[in-house]
């Protein structure tokens, strides 16, 4: 069955713009789980940043879209080397008030009515970019609009990154360590052009490594192990902020950039491979804000998995695979599971929008923690006494 439809000093201006640009790319690259896209050389250009960076020394920096409310949301789009689809989507949330980022992968594999036929959310943007081919930021613009109206928060921005940039830029920064969970080989790891696999089988050994940029890609991108849980799309998820983290420490380890050709050297690296409808000036007063988040204590790396409660593995009549809200074991798409958007509803759905609403916290807390709270939150649970049991949203992390 398919779901049903539709659903100030002069002086002090090195030192600010040196911190702006550093933190400008702890903010693009940490938000893209490190996969890269396209060009933007004018936006990103030395001269505009540079620009900006002054402006904001003078206390005339950008608003940011969502810092009123307390929270800005930005979804990051990795792209497969044909950029078609979205390899991963991430949502990047930046709590103000705590001054912490957290992220989420929304699964690739998500069952989902996108108001035009049903897919996965992977190829949302393929099908977006096949309606409006000349229009560059509609398929961008159009999986945004899926995310906000599924998880009804707001999406203030998009940045889109392809997978060239990670290998680029943690080469430029001089490779990252990163500490593997689990070792595991893949061996059905695809060549550049996907006309094989990788040999030798790309293989990870757990304990601390120090990657390169080619070496950091595959981490984040396999998905074909048969060795500890390491096969599947959330297995790369949890892989991908890893590497996001990693990513940001070797970047503030760094410091306070000063050499002008060295930051001009990092910005031809974003500029080649980023896409996004954050102004110039928006993203180097964001990165002012964003240069004193410690990536140890100040990131929450929220993960989802089918089995946590209300994602579940199922297929559909062709038999591909999909991923529903739902219980396992009773996973059929129409009975007893359902995709994202159109009319229908039930209980893991709502408790999927209550993680993204409450993302903060929920992403802090353990999957029986978690549970416990929405359930009370939401109402399902006829005990519960909580103050919360409206399911409204908690002040503290407004959407």
């Amino acid at each position: 069955m398919r779901p049903a439809k539709p659903i100030k000093e002069p002086r002090r201006w090195r030192k600010l713009i040196g911190r702006g640009v550093v933190a400008l790319l702890i903010l693009l690259v940490a938000g893209a789980a490190v996969f890269v896209f396209t060009a933007g050389k004018g936006k990103f250009s030395l001269a505009n940043l540079l620009g900006s960076a002054t402006i904001i020394a003078f206390g005339h920096g950008a608003p940011i879209a969502g810092e009123s409310s307390g929270r800005t949301n930005i979804l990051v789009y990795g792209m497969t080397e044909d950029g078609l689809r979205t390899d991963s989507i991430i949502l990047v949330s930046y709590y103000w008030q705590q001054k912490k980022v957290v992220t989420l992968n929304i699964p690739r594999d998500l069952y989902v009515y996108d108001g035009y036929e049903n897919d996965k959310m992977g190829e949302v943007y393929a099908y977006a970019l096949a309606r409006e081919p000349k229009n560059s930021t509609y398929p961008d613009q159009y999986v945004a609009s899926v995310i906000s109206k599924e998880y009804h928060i707001p999406i203030n921005y998009w940045v889109q990154f392809n997978m060239v940039g990670e290998v680029d830029f943690v080469n430029a920064i001089g490779g990252i360590t990163v500490n593997v969970p689990d070792s595991f080989t893949d061996c059905e790891y695809p060549t550049w052009n996907y006309s094989g696999y990788v040999r030798p089988c790309p293989s990870f050994t757990a304990g601390v490594q120090h990657m390169n940029g080619a070496t950091a890609l595959v981490f984040s991108r396999s998905r074909h192990s048969l060795q500890n849980n390491e096969g599947s799309d959330f297995a790369r998820s949890k892989r991908q902020a890893l590497v996001i983290q990693s990513v940001m420490t070797k970047l503030r380890s760094m410091g306070i950039v000063g050499n002008l050709t060295e930051i001009s050297h990092y910005l031809s690296i974003l500029g080649d491979n980023l896409t996004t409808n954050m102004s110039t000036s928006e993203m180097v007063s964001f990165a002012a804000t964003m240069k004193d988040v410690n990536p140890q204590t100040d990131y929450v790396k929220a993960a989802w998995e089918t089995g946590n409660g209300f994602l579940c593995d199922s297929a559909t009549t062709s038999g591909e695979y999909i991923t529903l809200y739902g219980a396992e074991g009773s996973c059929v798409l129409g009975e007893g599971g359902i995709g994202a958007g159109g009319y229908q509803d039930s209980e893991y759905r709502e408790l999927a929008i209550y993680f993204v609403q409450h993302l903060l916290s929920s992403g802090a807390k353990s999957q029986t923690s978690f549970m416990t709270t929405a359930e009370q939150a939401l109402g399902y649970d006829s005990t519960s006494n909580s103050s919360d049991s409206t399911g409204t949203t908690n002040s503290s992390e407004s959407p």
